[in-house]
């Protein structure tokens, strides 16, 4: 086939595949565990609460008391209030009615202060604790980093307030310029978050593609295949992804050329989409569980961020991801049956 007759053919099959003409075969649906899973949402909230208490528990006894006082009020240790943000989060609760929360929970957390409203509103502008939480998303990827190889991603908006919805917003830049974004990575296989950052919106997703990618090899090691839509189809970008010894799912732009232009990387992706869509389509789709992971996490937990300070809501975003690894530990666990240490050393 000639180089026209070729690039003709590529964006013919891109439209074909934009507009669904393509005859795509899916894979077949894997069969779900529906026993495991009802009991992993039976155990759910108990062994969150476990979680959180055991892994900040094991980050304290890591890196100590990192606390500095000044004159005055002793300050609140910031793994208790890592821990009460964590709560707030998956309780979805205001400041004053989490503080009540946590006076019913202190001895299920191991938290060993009284912690006011106030204390809770400032702890997402504690430097202390937003480092408790980077550590504790860290910690939430360990039980599954040696089983991980294929990777995908996605950027969703995060509402401010119940009267929006970035589906139905995000063709409007004026609406979308009212959310916060989360741009992530996570494996395909156990749906765990391995990079994350919130931004506030609207942006270019491109820019933050490969600094995620940095953080996964950082945590996993390596890479086998990594998928995402056309917002991360840069030649920098699938550059990153053939050096580190991946292979690149990305979704062409409708203007993509055959031509290398300086990254033969893109050429041969591109190639292979046009030699063997099916297949590579049955890869590249493994995208879509980053979809199915945005629209479950939304559908449990419907509330939008409270913070008002953008700031404070950047790092409550943060904590978002943070609860979402947690609570899919509860499901690796029991549907997966993967080992995760602190459920498996909990008390009984």
């Amino acid at each position: 086939m000639t180089i026209p007759k070729a690039q003709d053919k590529l964006t013919q099959i891109i439209k074909d595949v934009r507009s669904k003409k393509f005859k795509y075969t899916p894979k077949e649906d894997k069969p779900i565990d529906w026993a495991s899973y009802t009991e992993a949402q039976l155990n759910e909230m108990n062994d969150y609460l476990s979680l959180v208490r055991s892994i900040i528990d094991e980050i304290w006894s890591e890196i100590g008391n990192i606390d500095q006082g000044d004159v005055g009020r002793p300050p609140k240790s910031c793994f208790n209030l890592a821990k009460a943000v964590l709560v707030q989060q998956y309780f979805q609760t205001s400041n004053r009615v989490t503080a009540g929360w946590i006076k019913v929970l202190r001895s299920k957390l191991n938290i060993d202060q009284d912690l006011t409203y106030k204390d809770i509103e400032r702890a997402y502008e504690n430097s202390n604790v937003i480092l408790v939480l980077r550590l504790m998303f860290e910690k939430t990827q360990e039980p599954v980093r040696l089983l991980e190889k294929d990777f995908t991603g996605d950027g969703t908006g995060m509402p401010t307030s119940i009267k929006q919805n970035y589906e139905n917003d995000k063709g409007d830049e004026k609406k979308v310029s009212l959310f916060d974004m989360m741009i992530f990575t996570m494996g395909t296989e156990f749906k765990i978050l391995s990079g994350v950052e919130i931004v506030k919106g609207p942006v270019d997703e491109n820019p933050f593609i490969v600094p995620l990618l940095e953080q996964t090899r950082n945590a996993y090691g390596r890479i086998g295949s990594f998928s995402y839509d056309a917002a991360a189809y840069s030649h920098d970008t699938i550059r990153y992804i053939n050096d580190i010894g991946a292979t690149p799912y990305i979704f062409p732009k409708i203007n993509a050329v055959l031509k290398a232009y300086g990254c033969m990387a893109k050429k041969r992706m591109l190639l292979d989409f046009l030699n063997n869509t099916q297949e590579w389509l049955s890869v590249y789709h493994k995208r879509s569980l980053s979809e199915s992971r945005n629209s479950s996490d939304k559908r449990v937990f419907t509330g939008p961020l409270l913070k008002r300070i953008e700031c404070r809501r950047h790092v409550e975003g943060y904590a978002r991801a943070c609860r979402y690894n947690t609570r899919q530990l509860v499901y690796v666990f029991y549907v997966n049956s993967v080992p995760v240490k602190w459920l498996v050393n909990r008390a009984s």
